[in-house]
């Protein structure tokens, strides 16, 4: 058995955000094992009325997890809303006893999932992006956002001190996105690491995505951070990618389908058209990367450069890959006459 960890608490959205990123589990799965998707929320009853009609594979169960608003306040007092993803982990083992994959609500599954279990059951850490910039180089681009850290930090021969705390921190620890976190359930013990390194953290920094240097510092202190990236995507606050995931997976929710209407009409994109290019929620990734290519006037046969971007230099067959996304390229000059 698998466990994939969701935790959508306060915002309606992110229901509708946890239900798509299911459906493309659902759709892109490669293993043969039995999934149980956990989700930790303060909305259940509107997530039972969302998922009516949703058909579940049978190798997939879902459990609704009711989270009171006193333990989202107890799981919040020492930070923002980002340290449920700490908390909701060490409750998740409390309970399950077993490895997890964590994912935001927000992420897309693009590739076979197997790979990212094979690492955790091997007892690697998994987060879904490394940073292209360390601690140090994050302190000083927020500095002004973060006020007087002087009265905080002190910086000594190449470390970063949290003042009150025991940690130290050298300036080129390296820094994650904790989009995706995958942990053997043999680490534990190490969620008490990461809420205290997390309390003094953010006292000292105030910075928003503490938890994520949280998850990342402690991570790294005991084995390589392997990525997610390229298998699992993050869509973000880009809601065009969700749209399209909607039309391939022919579920919308909310006002997807009228959205996706109007950003279409924008683009002079037809809805025939489209579905000439995303007949499949395989497709998804491809149409993609070249509306991205579209959009910024870009050059529609640098393949290459665009799969690295993607993430996809981890995937073995890249030929194949590649071929794939110049027929999709190929289509869209075609119907776009460009």
């Amino acid at each position: 058995m698998k466990y994939i960890l969701y935790c959508a608490i306060r915002k309606k959205r992110l229901i509708y955000d946890t239900l798509y990123s299911i459906l493309t589990l659902f759709h892109a799965t490669r293993i043969t094992e039995n999934i149980t998707i956990v989700i930790f929320t303060d909305q259940a009853n509107s997530f039972y009325k969302e998922m009516k009609g949703i058909e579940i594979p049978s190798k997939f169960s879902i459990k609704i997890e009711e989270i009171s608003l006193e333990t989202i306040k107890n799981w919040t007092k020492n930070g923002d809303i980002f340290n449920v993803k700490i908390y909701s982990i060490k409750q998740f083992f409390l309970k399950y006893k077993q490895n997890v994959l964590f994912l935001d609500s927000d992420m897309y599954l693009v590739n076979n999932l197997a790979p990212i279990f094979e690492l955790i059951e091997s007892n690697q850490f998994v987060m879904y992006n490394k940073r292209s910039f360390n601690l140090f180089e994050i302190m000083n681009t927020t500095r002004e956002d973060l006020g007087n850290l002087e009265d905080n930090v002190v910086t000594s021969n190449g470390m970063i001190i949290l003042k009150d705390s025991k940690y130290s921190i050298p300036f080129d620890c390296a820094t994650y996105e904790s989009g995706v976190i995958g942990i053997n359930y043999k680490y534990k013990d190490i969620i008490d690491e990461v809420i205290d390194f997390y309390v003094d953290f953010y006292r000292s920094f105030g910075y928003e995505n503490s938890e994520e240097i949280s998850f990342g510092y402690v991570f790294q202190n005991i084995s390589k951070i392997c990525l997610a990236r390229g298998i699992l995507n993050h869509y973000s606050n880009l809601d065009f990618i969700r749209y399209i995931i909607a039309y391939s997976l022919k579920t919308f929710f909310d006002n997807d389908k009228y959205k996706l209407e109007e950003v279409l009409n924008h683009y002079n994109i037809s809805i025939s058209d489209l579905n000439k290019m995303v007949s499949s929620y395989d497709d998804v990734k491809y149409f993609l990367l070249i509306f991205k290519l579209f959009v910024f006037k870009e050059n529609l046969q640098n393949s290459d450069i665009l799969l690295c971007a993607m993430g996809e230099q981890t995937i073995s067959n890249f030929s194949v890959e590649k071929s794939k996304l110049l027929d999709v390229a190929s289509k869209f000059k075609s119907l776009l006459n460009l």
